[in-house]
């Protein structure tokens, strides 16, 4: 019998560098030598091994019987709905290109953009997160952050539409948070400007975008300047019912100074696997003027007493800077994952309003003053979280949270007397607030019997505020700690629909403005006062949800108890506006929400609701019912060419004690690519009817209000975007050689 030998033969291998560069480790030999890269024919030799060799130059020859591209299409869900939130995938939409996230969030569903570029989540303002993390800002400053944002850089949003125990508790409406890309390969860049005409206003907007990125790190970086001026005429009136008194005000107001400049940039960096650290930094700078001329009439018994004349000049600057810091570590498989958030952020405002006024008749003295106002905001907050997968059993999540804010303020108040500015000590004001919020909170969330998901959280918070008022020698402390419920229910019903069910329990803090004991002249008959006795609402959500395809059906009610209103009260004929803890609310509507894409170059999209509000304020009760109706047409008409149209109605409504009138706006645009969808042009025409106004009427026990508002807002507008894309694009030759060898 003979035994045989099997020779198993050694191998080695190696990748070269990006210059085709490569070093191997053999003992001496025969060998034989292999190169091969997809694409092209192996090349093998023989090669004997006695020292150190250096080879020749290797070139491949293309292969010709190399396999095609081949292109799998498949068609990816949109919108879903994942536990309790509706997830939107914008990187595999039509939005993911040439859209900022405004217009983006115009498209998604449940949410509304009105007008004013306001967001809101059913009738209510959403709060706006950014990979989790809350953007502390509002109004247009909230609006021109989240315009800095770009189509290509969102991975997908989720809308929340109840707020659940992770989410800081005094989050009144519902939640979208943007998911950024996290990692960019290439460079890209994209210039925008929009030129619009507003009666005899023009507008002007520029913005530039970038993102640079490679497997480890990635940068980004935005610049907006916008210069937005406009005009308003407004009329007010006050009737005093129990002796027959009536002011009423017209005044024409011109906006002529309103720059805004903005910057943001950013970089996430992958120190090493499942680690991410990012750093972003956010400044602007607004300049804002206006002019107002007014007419004041004071009427006894319609009979008129006198008239004067009120000239008031206000400039604001305001400067706002956010640097965040995350670190984000994932722990484990099963969605183990640490994330840390720091935020520093700093407002100061300086503001200065002159006004004088005149009286034709004498019954009434001429007066002059000047109010000077200097505000300094420091927010500093850090917050932890844990998420954790159980196996198939649960997920816990869990976290904790501190944020301090602290504020000062001056404001000088001067009266002209006998041509000398004398300081009015009762509207001058020094005072300092600070307050702490400690948080922490748990979630669970549990799969039962296949079908049902549960979601039970509760989130504590510890509120220590105190605030003192130096020239009048006042101060208001505060220390309470509140407790804030969540519970979710979802049960499947079929691949794309279930029912849910949520609960939670939430905080309206008052602002520390309000807190103060301010004293503003609105005019001679009209003044605004602070509250430091003002206590926070709660409120308590209910919601019963039907999810089908990306839609919904929703019935929810809002109960409010301790609310803060805006109230009136009269001291010799001198009307004061102050807020007040002034009764409960209760809200019981329905929403439907409803997009999809009709006859393949059709998108609509659907968002109606209907809700009645019950007040009850003192002795007073109010009813009311309102609906509202917000339709996107979005029209393919061809490859290059695309058009839509937009209308919102909400009938009249109640907020308090006011009755607000109906607004009906809509709006249309049309949109040409070109240069291979590099150039991007659009032409808008907003509120095409010029039908957007503001009306609203407040009855009170002994005398009535009335407010009425028209802006310019029917503008035409031309609009122009440039991009400049690296991304994807590779070499279609290669010129194989030592120097661009990729694998041995």
């Amino acid at each position: 019998m003979y035994k045989s030998k099997i020779i198993i033969p050694k191998v080695k291998g190696t990748t070269t560098d990006n210059n085709g560069s490569f070093t191997i480790l053999l003992d001496k030999g025969n060998y034989q030598l292999t190169v091969s890269f997809i694409g092209y024919k192996t090349y093998s030799k023989q090669i004997k091994i006695t020292k150190n060799v250096t080879l020749d130059s290797i070139l491949l020859e293309k292969d010709k019987y190399v396999l095609k591209e081949v292109v799998i299409n498949q068609k990816k869900e949109i919108i879903k709905q994942v536990d309790d939130k509706l997830i939107f995938d914008v990187s595999h939409s039509y939005l993911k290109t040439g859209y900022n996230g405004v217009e983006i969030l115009k498209r998604v569903p449940s949410v509304y953009v009105n007008t004013n570029e306001n967001i809101f989540l059913r009738n209510e303002k959403a709060t706006i997160l950014v990979n989790g993390r809350r953007i502390k800002l509002s109004g247009e400053a909230l609006t021109d952050y989240i315009k800095s944002i770009s189509a290509n850089d969102i991975k997908q949003i989720e809308i929340q539409q109840m707020s659940s125990a992770e989410t800081d508790a005094n989050v009144q409406g519902g939640i979208i948070n943007f998911k950024l890309k996290k990692k960019q390969t290439g460079f890209r860049e994209s210039f925008k400007y929009y030129f619009s005409k507003l009666k005899e206003y023009k507008k002007h907007y520029a913005h530039t975008n970038f993102n640079y990125g490679t497997k480890k790190w990635n940068i980004y970086g935005t610049a907006l300047y916008k210069n937005s001026p406009n005009g308003a005429d407004i009329e007010t009136s006050i009737f005093y019912t129990n002796h027959s008194k009536r002011y009423d005000e017209k005044s024409k107001l011109v906006m002529d100074l309103s720059k805004l400049l903005v910057g943001r940039f950013g970089t996430t960096f992958t120190p090493k696997k499942h680690h991410e650290l990012g750093i972003e930094i956010y400044g602007s700078k607004y300049d804002f003027g206006t002019k107002t001329n007014s007419n004041l009439n004071i009427f006894a018994d319609d009979l008129l007493v006198d008239n004067g004349i009120t000239k008031t000049n206000n400039l604001e600057l305001r400067t706002y800077y956010n640097t965040s810091l995350n670190y984000t570590i994932v722990l484990d498989s099963l969605d183990g994952k640490l994330d840390f958030i720091a935020d520093y952020a700093n407002q100061y405002l300086n503001r200065n309003i002159n006004g004088v006024t005149s009286y034709n008749l004498g019954v009434f003295e001429a007066n002059s003053e000047r109010n000077k106002t200097r505000t300094n905001t420091n927010l500093i907050s850090a917050k932890l979280d844990f998420t954790k997968k159980i196996k198939e059993i649960a997920k816990i999540s869990t976290g904790v949270k501190w944020s301090t804010t602290s504020r000062t303020n001056n404001t000088l108040t001067e009266t002209l007397e006998n041509n000398i500015f004398i300081t009015d000590f009762l509207r001058t004001t020094r005072y300092n607030f600070k307050e702490d919020i400690y948080a922490a909170y748990l979630t669970t969330t549990k799969n039962i019997l296949k079908n049902i998901t549960v979601k039970l959280g509760l989130r504590i918070e510890n509120t220590n505020l105190k605030g003192n008022e130096i020239t009048k020698n006042t101060s208001v402390s505060k220390n309470y700690v509140d407790y804030f419920p969540h519970l979710y229910i979802a049960k499947k019903i079929g691949k794309k629909k279930s029912l849910s069910f949520s609960y939670n329990r939430k905080i309206k803090r008052p602002k520390f403005r309000v807190l103060s004991p301010y004293i503003t002249k609105i005019n001679d008959f009209y003044y605004q006062i602070g509250n430091p006795n003002l206590q926070p609402e709660y409120r308590n959500n209910i919601d019963l949800s039907y999810h089908f395809n990306g839609n919904s059906i929703t019935l929810y009610n809002k109960n409010t108890k301790n609310l803060m209103l805006e109230s009136y009260f009269i001291i010799n004929d001198i009307s004061y506006y102050q807020f007040k803890n002034d009764g409960d609310n209760n809200r019981f509507g329905i929403n439907f929400s409803y997009r999809k894409k009709l006859y393949k170059k059709w998108y609509f999209k659907l968002n109606t609701s209907v809700y009645n509000q019950y007040y009850k304020l003192f002795e007073k009760r109010f009813n009311y019912n309102t609906f509202t109706i917000n339709v996107i047409n979005d029209f393919k008409i061809s490859k290059t060419w695309k058009t839509t149209i937009s209308t919102y109605y909400t009938s009249s409504n109640l907020v308090g004690n006011y009755l607000v009138s109906p607004n009906f706006v809509t709006n249309f645009n049309i949109g040409k690519t070109l240069l291979k969808k590099q150039l991007k042009l659009r032409f808008y025409v907003t509120d095409v009817f010029n039908t957007k106004r503001d009306k609203d009427l407040a009855k009170f026990s002994n005398f009535s209000t009335g407010f009425y508002r028209k802006r310019n807002t029917r503008a035409f507008s031309i609009w122009a975007m440039f991009i400049i894309d690296t991304k994807g694009k590779v070499r279609k030759k290669k010129n194989t050689t030592s120097n661009n060898l990729q694998r041995l």
